[in-house]
């Protein structure tokens, strides 16, 4: 009996003993990954895993404990590694994962001309990327490309280039200098304008039309005394068919050849065709129209003095008139302006440097017909520092300097006098040098004859916000066709120093 009372204890002993003799297990990483395994600097991936077993979950380099979850987000900065370290009393996995940080871009851009029209064939070079060529709408794409790049447009047909410095953007629109404004299409309009002040136009008084359109050259014609008035070869680019608007505006001029009053507005609907026969019978009849007033002042800079005024009105097809302009150094103004709906107003200022070669030139444009203060800040004109003018012997190493202009883009220009290529600068420093563009077939020739001026552009802070225009920096420079008097605007020129290039 006395045995058969141990026989639970023993049975115990037995259970307890194969309990303590099995093995502990270590936890187990069945995954661990990174989604999007690839990202751009700043950007997050996210973490995740699966793990049976772990007491303790950990990741490095800089997460730290991350027991209880299953996945985490990341913004490294760099390509990383991270390793995950499951732990338990008997031991511990660990797993890695790569999260690459790729700050490559791909950079599609469009290449334009002086005139807004495409560039088709032209070259485009990145450092370090092989070379791409625009299609016929002027577009290229370039992959892989490190920010900040720089970029140079060859022209298709002529020894010139551009080069813009430190951009950064994904989609820049470049301005190729060169081809000249070539005109593709003409057309003549005419007809008659009546109503308004009465015709035979009375004493004192002005009738102007103009057609405008998203490719038209602006064309302006005075109605003559009878009304009548024929805008001939009106020129405009791109397609065969523009499709705008005819617009004429009469007002009472004073003593001072300035307006008084506006008395009448006509507007009128056309489609032109290529190779068309003269578009006859563009009648308008001029509606009365209301009269305000627009006054401010010219912000003049050191070194420049004030010398021309002007007032305009654009249109919302395109195009606009010239209504008021004088030569005076005065810096405050008060212009009438009529008040049409979908009419804009536009002032501007000229000034000089020391001589007419240097330009200071501002547009402010879009502006209410009755507004006051506004304000035409003629930006500095760039002064030339280095090297003097004469100078010998410059090279790719030879650095040309300037005086600031208050921040702002600057295009630097090298003009051969005879031969050579023609080469401009983007960049927001306060010097450049001639790049070495052999590599395209534009070597710099030796003994040869250059010079060289800086173009400001102070409307944009970047380079990349010479390019952020479906026009890019055309887009701000106010005597271009393209611009319109239909968007601010500054330039300053400095003047043109002569170099001889190294023997």
């Amino acid at each position: 009996m006395r045995t058969l009372r141990w026989l639970p204890l023993l049975a115990l002993l037995v259970v307890t003993s194969c309990q303590q003799a099995a093995p502990a297990v270590p936890p187990s990483i069945a995954s661990f990954t990174a989604d999007p395994p690839t990202v751009h600097s700043g950007d997050p991936s996210t973490l995740s895993w699966s793990v049976t077993g772990a007491t303790t979950l950990s990741i490095a380099p800089g997460i730290g404990d991350v027991t209880g979850s299953t996945a985490i987000a990341v913004v490294p900065i760099t390509t990383t590694a991270y390793t995950l370290t499951a732990t338990n009393t008997a031991g511990s996995d660990t797993e890695a994962v790569t999260v690459t940080v790729d700050d490559t871009i791909t950079v599609e851009g469009r290449v334009i001309g002086l005139a807004g029209r495409p560039s088709a064939g032209a070259t485009v070079v990145i450092a370090g990327r092989p070379p791409a060529t625009t299609d016929a709408d002027g577009r290229f794409a370039v992959a892989g490309v490190e920010t900040p790049y720089d970029l140079t447009v060859k022209h298709p047909a002529e020894d010139l280039a551009i080069v813009y410095l430190g951009l950064t953007v994904e989609r820049p629109t470049l301005v190729q200098p060169g081809g000249g404004l070539t005109v593709y299409h003409h057309a003549t309009v005419e007809g008659t304008v009546s109503g308004g002040a009465g015709f035979p136009q009375p004493a004192g008084h002005r009738t102007s039309v103009a057609f405008g359109s998203p490719d038209a050259r602006t064309s302006v014609n005075a109605a003559g005394a009878t009304g009548a008035f024929s805008l001939t070869s009106l020129a405009w680019f791109g397609p065969t068919t523009t499709a705008g608007a005819l617009h004429a505006l009469q007002w009472r001029v004073g003593p001072t050849d300035l307006p008084e009053a506006y008395t009448g507005h006509g507007y009128r609907p056309l489609t032109l065709h290529a190779g068309s026969a003269p578009y006859a019978g563009q009648d308008m009849a001029l509606l009365p129209i209301l009269s305000s007033s627009l006054s401010g002042t010219v912000a003049v800079p050191a070194g420049v003095t004030p010398t021309q005024r002007a007032l305009l009105v654009s249109f919302p097809e395109g195009g606009f008139l010239p209504i008021a302009g004088e030569t005076t150094s005065a810096t405050s103004f008060t212009y009438v302006t009529p008040v049409v709906e979908g009419v804009g107003v536009s002032a501007a200022a000229l000034g000089y440097g020391a001589s007419v070669a240097e330009m200071s030139w501002v547009v402010r444009a879009g502006l209410l017909p009755g507004a006051t203060g506004v304000e035409l800040p003629l930006p500095a004109v760039p002064q030339l520092l280095a090297p003097l003018a004469g100078t010998t012997g410059v090279g790719h190493a030879t650095d040309f300097s300037w005086s600031s202009t208050a921040g702002g883009v600057a295009v630097v220009q090298f003009l051969p006098d005879t031969v050579g290529p023609n080469v401009s600068v983007v960049t927001t420093a306060g010097s450049a040098s001639i790049p070495d563009l052999s590599g395209i077939g534009l070597a710099l020739p030796a003994s040869a004859t250059y010079t060289w001026r800086v173009v400001a552009l102070p409307e944009f802070a970047t380079a990349d916000a010479a390019t952020a225009d479906e026009v890019g920096f055309l887009g701000s420079w106010p005597f271009t066709t393209f611009a319109a008097w239909r968007r601010d605007g500054a330039v300053a020129l400095s003047v043109a120093r002569v170099f001889v290039t190294a023997p």
